[in-house]
């Protein structure tokens, strides 16, 4: 049965070559499980890339200048193809056929490699966890043309656009992503788009964190599942933070236990919040193989993810990087990478190098964080579609600072500069004001 479908498609593509255009790039060779028609399927393509016409003559030439004419069935097998041609109306059918049936193989594949790998020994369980769980998203996921004409995809953008328009008209926000919840940094970005790489860079002790915990409830808040990838601070850190902003409450307090009566249910009040937002914490997780695993993991539960965040990127691990530049650069790649699989934006927190603070672009006691002072690695900068710099100016008032974002970055248009208040016992950000804008001139 499945000998015939390929004979079928291979048919119509000898008797209509202009079709391999339509299905080159969905198409492997070894989704052509006879030798015989994965041959002259691959003789197809070369004459086609060569510019030489598919007929009966050039696929009998090329196969035997590549030795397979005989493997093949010699002349006969090809003549054959020619004989009983179906209508090229059904060659998408067909295609749709083969690549279930190539799916299933591939499936059946990838299960018996597993269990055929568990048996021996010296097994690295989290390498082949990984290992499968990427075959397994590979084939879940359909293929796809890369590339075309722009006839080809213009009908299914117009489609988005007329759907984007109409919730428009009626009222609705639209936009190509999520947002941060930061109204300045809204207006300035838009919003966080889907399948991009979002960096926030500050030093140390600035409130990086705390920023990206808001963002973190912000969009859990809008019903969009958000993963927290902690490296530095333990779940229970996190989750105190979250309910010193949710209550009000002094988050040390929280962390305490010493708390009032009175505030205790303040406190129960925003237990019960936050235990209702989609809200995944990770502390234990900072290799990109088990990053990508929890990825799949929540993917699939949530049936997509609203927003990733990592704090922070450089205590990411790779295996088989030895330098802290290898490691970065390479983490830096994959997490762009996964936001492209996901369709889901990334917010990658990110640490300055000390030379910041000794930098000549200080404005008085100031200091102003440049593309440089992104440590230990530049891919980082050639990555990221939005950077944004956040410093902090310290206030007369106990336990309030205000917190400067500069977005020197933004691939989707313009950058500029905003300020928060800052309280830092209940890590809460509020007041917001737009310093200026204006579009990035740099490399889109």
């Amino acid at each position: 049965m499945q000998l015939e479908l390929e004979k079928s498609i291979l048919a119509i593509l000898c008797t209509y070559p202009g079709k391999i255009y339509d299905i080159a790039d969905r198409i492997e060779p070894t989704d052509f499980r006879n030798p015989n028609t994965r041959f002259v399927w691959e003789s197809s393509l070369r004459l086609c890339q060569n510019g030489v016409k598919v007929d009966p003559v050039s696929l009998s030439q090329d196969l035997h200048e590549n030795g397979k004419l005989e493997m093949v069935g010699g002349t006969s097998f090809i003549n054959s193809l020619f004989e009983h041609v179906p209508s090229s109306e059904n060659l998408d059918h067909f295609v749709t056929k083969l690549l279930k049936i190539s799916k299933q193989h591939n499936l059946r594949t990838i299960l018996s490699y597993g269990l055929q790998t568990m048996t021996k020994s010296g097994l690295d369980v989290d390498e082949l966890t990984d290992n499968i769980g990427n075959q397994m998203m590979d084939l879940s996921v359909e293929r796809q043309p890369s590339s075309g004409l722009i006839q080809d995809f213009i009908g299914s953008h117009r489609e988005r656009f007329m759907a984007q328009n109409e919730l428009f008209l009626q009222g609705k926000k639209t936009l190509p992503g999520i947002e941060s919840g930061l109204p300045q940094l809204d207006t300035i970005i838009d919003c966080f788009r889907y399948g991009t790489l979002n960096v926030l860079g500050a030093r140390p002790g600035i409130g990086k964190t705390a920023v990206g915990i808001n963002i973190a409830l912000n969009v859990a808040k809008e019903g969009h599942p958000v993963i927290f990838f902690s490296m530095e601070m333990t779940k229970e850190d996190i989750m105190s933070r979250m309910l010193a902003i949710l209550s009000g409450i002094n988050s040390r307090l929280i962390t305490s236990g010493n708390l009032y009566e009175v505030k205790v249910p303040q406190l129960e009040s925003a237990y019960q919040e936050l235990g209702a937002l989609p809200i995944v914490i990770d502390d234990r997780t900072n290799t990109i193989e088990g990053i990508r695993s929890i990825c799949r993991k929540w993917d699939f539960k949530f049936k997509g993810i609203g927003l990733m965040i990592f704090d922070y990127l450089q205590l990411i691990r790779v295996k088989g990087k030895n330098t802290e530049y290898e490691q970065v650069t390479e983490a830096s790649r994959s997490l762009k990478e996964i936001s492209k699989r996901h369709n889901c934006p990334i917010l990658a927190i990110a640490q300055l190098n000390r030379a910041v603070l000794t930098s000549k672009s200080k404005k008085g006691k100031q200091y102003i964080p440049s593309m440089e002072n992104l440590r230990s690695s530049g891919q980082i900068e050639q990555d990221a579609d939005t950077i944004v710099f956040l410093t902090k100016k310290d206030r007369d008032e106990p336990n309030l600072s205000t917190l400067e974002f500069d977005v020197k970055k933004n691939r989707h248009g313009q950058i500029g500069k905003f300020e928060m208040d800052f309280k830092w016992d209940t890590c809460t950000l509020t007041k917001s004001t737009i310093l200026d804008t204006n579009e990035d001139d740099s490399d889109m």
